[in-house]
């Protein structure tokens, strides 16, 4: 029998507590995962906060996955994502991943040499001291 399904009925009442205490908090972390499934490309989406860690497989990474899996839709926070632009439709705000930005800003110094993107990666990382 499957990991998963040996462990769903043992840790049911644990699962419920951090589905609660995502749902519950102000600010969570989300992202996407790639995996494969028997040959199909699949997906985990990860939900994190201060005290929780929760994991849901997805079918596909698409909205109406997204509403099926609950807790996107159930959200009332501000959600913390990669500008995966499906996350904005969830939530009461969204928020950027600041290294995600800083990936975005190293690439666009290294291929265009603009000042301001170093500039902006200089500051993100001094105020993360």
């Amino acid at each position: 029998m499957g990991f998963i399904k040996v462990s769903r009925g043992k840790y049911s009442g644990s699962i419920k507590q951090i589905e609660d205490g995502v749902l519950n908090s102000n600010v969570a972390g989300t992202d996407a995962t790639t995996v494969t499934t028997n040959g199909v490309q699949t997906y985990i989406r990860n939900f994190s906060t201060e005290n929780y860690v929760l994991y849901k497989s997805m079918q596909h990474k698409n909205i109406e996955s997204m509403k099926e899996i609950g807790i996107m839709a159930n959200y009332t926070g501000t959600f913390v994502n990669d500008h995966e632009t499906s996350t904005y439709h969830f939530g009461n705000d969204n928020a950027e991943c600041n290294v995600h930005l800083i990936r975005y800003l190293t690439k666009n110094t290294q291929e265009s040499g603009n000042a301001w993107s170093r500039d902006m990666t200089e500051l993100l990382l001094s105020m993360n001291t």
